[in-house]
C-alpha cells in the first residue's frame, strides 16, 4: 500500500490528504497507546500498593503517547471519556480470566504480539519518512 500510494503520488508530505498512509500512521500511534495501556494494566501491585485504576492508567498512557498528536480540545475530550473506563473485573471477563495474577500473564502474552506489529509498521513508516505526516 505504501509503495502504490507513494507511486501515484496520494501522501503529500507537507499538508493533509486523506490517505492509506495517513490511515497507518494514525493507527500507528493508536497501537503504541494501546500497548503501554496493556502493558501498564497488566503488572501487578507492588508490596504495600493496591492496583491503579483502569482509567488513571489510561489517562497517564495517553498523555505519554496520543496525546502530542491531539489538539486541546480532543485531549480534554479524551480525558473526560476516560473516567467512564470501567473497572478491572470488566477487563477479567474480556481475557477470561479471574484474578490480576492471570490477567498479566494473558496481558503479557498480547502486549509481545503487539510490539512485533508496532515494531513491522515502525520500521515500514520510517523506511519511507511518514512517521511525521501531517
Amino acid at each position: 500500500m505504501i509503495k502504490w500510494e507513494l507511486d501515484n503520488d496520494l501522501v503529500d508530505f507537507h499538508k493533509h490528504t486523506n490517505s492509506g498512509c495517513r490511515t497507518l500512521l494514525r493507527l500507528h500511534r493508536a497501537l503504541l497507546w494501546l500497548q503501554s495501556f496493556l502493558e501498564e494494566l497488566g503488572k501487578d501491585a507492588t508490596e504495600g500498593e493496591h492496583l491503579r485504576r483502569p482509567s488513571d492508567l489510561c489517562k497517564e498512557t495517553y498523555q505519554r503517547t496520543l496525546a502530542r498528536h491531539h489538539s486541546w480540545w480532543v485531549r480534554k475530550a479524551a480525558e473526560l471519556a476516560f473516567l467512564a473506563m470501567p473497572e478491572r473485573p470488566y477487563f477479567y471477563q474480556l481475557v477470561c480470566v479471574e484474578t490480576q495474577a492471570e490477567a498479566t500473564v494473558v496481558l503479557n502474552r498480547v502486549v509481545k504480539a503487539i510490539e512485533e506489529v508496532y515494531e513491522r509498521n515502525e520500521v515500514a513508516l520510517q523506511e519511507h519518512g511518514m512517521l511525521d505526516l501531517p
